[in-house]
């Protein structure tokens, strides 16, 4: 896609910055706005990219709906899920961080953005509650490209089908683009555990 011009770059899970170097480096002249909602690792997070002068930080989770929840603080900061959240937070003696969530449409309305890129979308299981919160930018065709995690293999419990994703996307007028970074795991047999499909919109225009 050579042709298309990257201006907006969205990296919802930003984590400590390791999708940003890539976008920054392929997307010379985008603004990039990187999300993480879990405190030590949004601070990491800054510091990463405190040299990216086209990079904005916000200390968020997106999701389907505006609030907060509970996080469940796993030993490595890498491995932190929304989606994971409900089910641990039965067990007792858990650390827990409060965190905010807002949704792609409400982010998108008050900081002014018309259009994306490209939105990546890296949230362990929690992908399809991101794209239901940007319901409005997907359906009006203010989202071009978009990248989620999808589970490939049955015995996959972290992500979100590939299936999914193609129903959900393909209903408001997405293709699918291309199948990145497959990750294989060994459980007895070798299998593919999940993917990074990229979407992008049928008939791409910006706004």
């Amino acid at each position: 896609m050579s042709s298309h011009e990257f201006k907006v770059a969205f990296d919802v899970g930003a984590n400590v910055g390791q999708s940003v170097y890539r976008i920054f480096r392929a997307f010379p002249h985008a603004d990039i706005y990187c999300f993480e909602p879990i405190l030590s690792t949004f601070n990491q997070l800054k510091i990463n990219v405190k040299r990216m002068t086209r990079v904005q930080c916000f200390q968020l989770a997106l999701g389907s709906s505006k609030g907060t929840t509970q996080v469940v603080l796993q030993n490595s900061s890498l491995i932190n899920s929304l989606a994971r959240t409900i089910e641990a937070n039965a067990k007792k003696d858990l650390n827990l961080e409060t965190v905010q969530i807002d949704t792609l449409d409400r982010f998108c309305d008050e900081h002014k953005v018309k259009h994306i890129d490209f939105l990546k979308i890296g949230t362990e299981g929690f992908d399809l509650e991101v794209l239901k919160g940007g319901e409005q930018m997907l359906t009006s065709g203010r989202v071009t490209f978009v990248q989620v995690e999808a589970g490939i293999s049955y015995t996959n419990k972290e992500h979100i089908p590939l299936q999914q994703f193609r129903q959900y996307l393909e209903e408001r007028g997405y293709v699918l683009f291309g199948v990145y970074e497959q990750t294989l795991e060994w459980t007895g047999e070798l299998r593919l555990k999940f993917c990074n499909p990229v979407f992008v919109l049928r008939f791409p225009a910006r706004i």
